[in-house]
Formats: C-alpha cells, sequence, structure tokens
C-alpha cells in the first residue's frame, strides 16, 4: 500500500510549458489572485483558462486516483499474461554479488544495534566503502552496480510487453508521461517490498543518517537511535524515454526520503545523464538564486547499475538524442519522519493517506 500526504491534491502541481510547479485547491479565483503578477502575469483570458483547466484535469485526477488505479490494477491480474512470470519474484540470483554482499555488511551493522552508539555512521559508513563496491560522488551521491544484464534484459522486455498492452494505464508521475506503475502491474508483494525490507532499507541505514537529510535534521531527537532512519514503504514505477515521447525530464525534486534509480537500458545516444544540482531547501524558484542551482553534476547511466541519492536533492534528466532507456525508480519513504513533517509542505498536520 502507497501512502501519500494529504496535501497530494493541492500541491506540486507540475505545468510543462511552464516548468513551474504550483499550488491549486480547485478554486480558479483564488488561483487567478494569487497568480496575478507570478505565472498568469502575460497571459491573455485564452491562455490562462488553458492553465486552469489543466491544472482543474490534474485535480480530477488525483482525487479519483486511489479507485482508478485499483480498477487498473484488477485488470492487469485478470487480462494481462506476463511475459517472463520469474521477474514478478525476487531472487538472489537477480543481483550482483557485490551488491548482495553491501546489503548483507549494511543489515550486520544494523542488527549490532550500532545505532545506539554515536560513532554508528562514520564506523559502518567506513566499512562499506572499504569494500570498493560503491562509487561515491560530491553531496551523498552514491552508485554501484545491483542487478545483473540477465534481469535487465527480462524487465525491459517486460516493461514494452505491458506498454503495448491495450490495458489501462496510470502516469509515473506528474512529470512523466511514459513508464508503467509498478504496483498495478503486480511487482509489489514479492518483489520490490523484499527488496527494500531486506536491502535498501539498511544500506540506505548507513548510508543516510536522519541528520544528512535536510527537510528533517532540524526535528528533535532524544537519542542516537533516532539517527537511524527507518524506510518502510515506497512508490515504485519505470520511467521509458525515447523519440516521439518523454526525452527529458525538467529540475526537480522527488517525493521521497531516499531515491534509487535504477538504469535497465537499452541503447541510446548521447544524452540521458542525470544532473544534479543543490537542495531544494537551498532554491527560489530560479536557479540563478543560490550558487549551488548554477552547476550540475552529471552521472551516466550505465545498465544494471543504480544511483542513490537524497530525494531533496534537485536534479533533472539530460535530453536523449535518439534511441531508448529505461529506468526503475523508488521513491523510498519512512511514515515515522512524515508524521512529524510533510516533506512537501513541510506542515506538522498533514496526515498521510492510503492511496
Amino acid at each position: 500500500e502507497e501512502l501519500v500526504p494529504q496535501c497530494f491534491f493541492t500541491n506540486n502541481y507540475f505545468l510543462p510549458r511552464y516548468h513551474a510547479h504550483v499550488e491549486y485547491s480547485g478554486d480558479p479565483a483564488r488561483f487567478r489572485r494569487e497568480q496575478a503578477d507570478g505565472l498568469l502575469q502575460g497571459l491573455d483570458a485564452s491562455e490562462a483558462g488553458e492553465l486552469l483547466a489543466e491544472l482543474e484535469r490534474e485535480r480530477r485526477r488525483r482525487l479519483g486516483e486511489k479507485e482508478a488505479s485499483l480498477q487498473r490494477a484488477q485488470r492487469f491480474a485478470l487480462e494481462y499474461r506476463r511475459l517472463h512470470p520469474d521477474i514478478f519474484t525476487l531472487r538472489e540470483s537477480f543481483l550482483t554479488p557485490e551488491f548482495r554482499a553491501l546489503a548483507a555488511a549494511a543489515k550486520e551493522a544494523c542488527e549490532r544495534g550500532g545505532s545506539s552508539r554515536g560513532d554508528y555512521a562514520a564506523r559502518d559508513k567506513g566499512r562499506l566503502f572499504d569494500m570498493r563496491v560503491i562509487r561515491r560522488y560530491p553531496q551523498q551521491i552514491y552508485s554501484f552496480r545491483m542487478f545483473e544484464d540477465e534481469f535487465c534484459r527480462k524487465m525491459v522486455d517486460e516493461v514494452r510487453s505491458l506498454q503495448a498492452s491495450p490495458l489501462p494505464k496510470g502516469r509515473p508521475n506528474s512529470m512523466n508521461n511514459y513508464g508503467v506503475l509498478l504496483r498495478e502491474v503486480g511487482f509489489y508483494r514479492n518483489f520490490l517490498n523484499p527488496l527494500l525490507q531486506h536491502y535498501l532499507q539498511p544500506l540506505c541505514a548507513v548510508l543516510f543518517p536522519v541528520s544528512s537529510l535536510p527537510n528533517y535534521r532540524h526535528l528533535p531527537r532524544s537519542g542516537p537511535d533516532e539517527e537511524l532512519l527507518r524506510l518502510d514503504h515506497h512508490r515504485s514505477f519505470v520511467v521509458s524515454y525515447q523519440d516521439g515521447a518523454d526525452v527529458d525530464l525538467a529540475y526537480h525534486y522527488d517525493d521521497s526520503e531516499v531515491t534509487l534509480n535504477l538504469s535497465l537500458g537499452t541503447e541510446f545516444e548521447d544524452g540521458g545523464e542525470l544532473l544534479f544540482g543543490g537542495l531544494a531547501e537551498n532554491f527560489a524558484g530560479d536557479a540563478a538564486a543560490n550558487s549551488a542551482h548554477l552547476s550540475r553534476r552529471a552521472v551516466v547511466h550505465q545498465r544494471g547499475v543504480a544511483v542513490l541519492h537524497r530525494g531533496r536533492h534537485m536534479h533533472e534528466a539530460a535530453p536523449i538524442e535518439g534511441g531508448e532507456r529505461h529506468n526503475l525508480i523508488m521513491w523510498m519513504r519512512s511514515s515515522e519522519l512524515r508524521t512529524r513533517q510533510c516533506p512537501m509542505c513541510s506542515r506538522s498536520t498533514c496526515s498521510l493517506i492510503p492511496m
């Protein structure tokens, strides 16, 4: 089950033509007042009407998304014939030996109870780095080989088959138009949920103590144990980029505490890199407002290699010049932290709702 903050229905509406995220409560008159000197400035009546109609369509989609998603999932369960049934259940053979060893070391560190000692993060993080499996980038961006090539090829085959199906599909998120919602097609229970619980949760607990998450580091903590990040749910999907569809992704941050971005392939020409800027807390709506957002650090995709980063670390996907690529995305979340402060609206009173 996915959990979304209550503000999901009013916040973070993306308008691709304007490369802007806005709030919309369903009250056009209020939006016109609030944006008179902002987004609506310079638009004629027809353009403003089209913008408001776009926001209203998205609001109605969000309000009906829970029921629509359930209906789509039921149809896929009944009508879709899986191309590779074996990949819907996680097997150790799908994972590279080096990633299995990395996750095992992280799990051992968590089970030792190191979180109750002040040197937990530094000591155990150092041990993981000593394994020479993780490639480190500045600002807590990490990458490592995670999945074997055979699994990636089968997963791409399945994604193509799912996309070719005439069954109705939901959008991966408000910014990507092409891809697959993995909950709706049966990848959660036996694949992604155990992947999070047994492999990614302990790894993230070592690599990302709570104090490293910019929107939570100010929260009062009663002891070192509250430095331990506990990821207990996720939203996961595959995004697809190719000519005639999505070819890039605008600058943004994720609705996650930690994001996993796994390249599944396939062949694509120049471009497509992940370009990281600064943290969302330092972003004033214009990259020029803060030096951290003026430049980008590129991380190149390779099949089977995962990139792990904080959700609040703003990034974009450079346009591909040709071919296609598919990426599996996991927005990993902590209900423990989100009930204390919503990462999207920053309120402590924004409750989590099953979606």
